[in-house]
Order: structure tokens, then C-alpha cells, then sequence
């Protein structure tokens, strides 16, 4: 064995060299063909996935069902929608017919009798000693109203009547 050392050790600097290039040659030769190898194995794609798996006829049933589910449930809520669209017209159209009867049966007390009429009726009212909400519940004028006519009416110093 020392003599193989010896042998190897007495080679010279460009023999030794020549000995180190080759090697790297090998070992890069040795990585190229694992990389190409690797690289092929990509080119020619992933394994194929048949579409028989059992894996993917189940992932289709689940979301079959769930499909199913969804389309049932939007079908209740549009059925009950529909059905509230329609109570909600009923109430609509029974609520319009019902203000329609209320306005042609009322007319306010205020449009019926003019102006000075409306003051006079106030003023005798109130010599006689009624108060506010009473002649407004006769009249049909507002409570304040009744006041500012009076107030007015005082002030000009028409009525005898005099509020305290």
C-alpha cells in the first residue's frame, strides 16, 4: 500500500490536476443526468387523475347534494316571498279604498264656514264662557288658533270679553 501512496504522491502538479478535472467531469456529468431525468419527469406531465376516482365521484355527489339543497331552500324562500308580496298588496290596496272613504266623508269644519263667520262663532264661544279645547272640538280650529283670535280680537278692543 505505501507504494500506491508513493506513487501517488510522486505524480506531478499537471498529472494531479488532470486527475481533479476528470473527477469533476464525473460528478458534473452525474448531477446533469439527475437534473434531466427530473426535468423529463415534469415534460411528461403530473400522473393523470382519471375521472372514474372514487375520490372525485365522491367530491360530485357531495356537491350535487349540496346543490340540491341550495336550490330547494331558494325555491321556499321565493315561494314565501311571493306570498308576502302578495298579503303586503292586499293590505296596500285595503288600506287605499279605506283613505279614499275617509276622504269623502270628511270635510273639515274649517273650509265650510268663511273667515269672519269662523271669528264671530270663537268670540261668542268664548263670552259664553268655554274654554279652548271645547270651541276647538266645535269649531275645528287648532287650540292656538282660538287663542290668536281671541288674543287678536282684544287687542283691537272689539269684545267686551276680557282674558284673564
Amino acid at each position: 500500500m505505501e507504494t500506491g501512496m508513493v506513487g501517488l504522491l510522486n505524480l506531478t502538479g499537471i498529472e494531479m490536476g488532470l486527475i481533479l478535472l476528470a473527477g469533476c467531469i464525473l460528478l458534473s456529468l452525474i448531477i446533469m443526468i439527475a437534473y434531466f431525468r427530473k426535468v423529463m419527469a415534469l415534460l411528461k406531465g403530473p400522473r393523470p387523475v382519471y375521472k372514474d376516482s372514487d375520490h372525485i365521484k365522491e367530491w360530485v355527489q357531495e356537491s350535487e347534494a349540496i346543490y340540491e339543497k341550495l336550490l330547494k331552500a331558494l325555491e321556499e324562500r321565493k315561494e314565501i316571498a311571493n306570498r308576502l308580496i302578495t298579503q303586503l298588496d292586499t293590505r296596500i290596496e285595503t288600506l287605499r279604498s279605506m283613505s279614499i272613504g275617509i276622504d269623502r266623508e270628511t270635510v273639515p269644519i274649517a273650509e265650510e264656514i268663511p273667515g269672519h263667520q269662523r271669528e264671530g262663532e270663537v268670540m261668542m264661544m268664548a263670552e259664553e264662557g268655554r274654554d279652548f279645547s271645547e270651541i276647538s272640538k266645535q269649531t275645528g280650529l287648532s287650540v292656538g288658533e282660538i287663542q290668536l283670535i281671541i288674543n287678536l280680537k282684544r287687542c283691537q278692543g272689539s269684545s267686551p270679553f276680557k282674558i284673564a
